[in-house]
């Protein structure tokens, strides 16, 4: 039977205390708690106002809770959701679909506000270096570049037998 969300306020960890976490409705690879343990239920309207709110609570909890610095709670509800919507029926999924980017539409707006605010440190990275790490992943290797003369061969044949002459 479906339940509300609620907070676990017993939970040792605090992490464990959010309403989002547990293994009511899904459990994570290997037995592990799950990090969107959130019904797929209420359609897409439904979901979309499910997800956005509970991306306040997530964006609250990490502010209050910043131990990590390598998105270890975004990483592991993304997880979740990735693992439910393998199991999810059509409508189940829409339901997750409509969760997913309702949280994401919260979760953006701070990612934005974060980018601008950290302008320098971004104007930094190297674009064309983060290409080629995300092709590495996919699996391409980076082309074997050969060095190009900025003059043809033509024209270098025919600039040697002018200066022969």
């Amino acid at each position: 039977m479906i339940q509300p969300l609620t907070f676990k306020r017993r939970r040792t960890l605090p992490v464990h205390r959010l309403p989002y976490v547990g293994d009511s409705y899904c459990s994570g690879a290997n037995g592990r708690i799950g990090y969107w343990d959130v019904p797929l239920t209420g359609g897409y309207s439904g979901g979309w106002k499910t997800g956005g709110a509970l991306a306040m609570i997530a964006l609250k909890h990490l502010s209050n809770y910043n131990q990590r610095v390598d998105g270890d709670h975004l990483k592991y509800i993304a997880s979740s959701w990735i693992e439910l919507a393998s199991k999810a029926s059509p409508d189940e999924l829409v339901t997750l679909r409509a969760q997913v980017l309702g949280f994401m539409a919260e979760v953006g707006k701070f990612a934005e506000a974060a980018a601008v605010g950290s302008r320098l440190r971004l104007a930094k990275v190297d674009d064309k270096a983060e290409l080629k790490k995300a092709n590495e992943g996919l699996g391409f290797k980076a082309p074997e570049r050969k060095r190009s003369s900025p003059i043809s061969d033509d024209t270098s044949s025919s600039i040697a037998d002018s200066i022969k002459a």
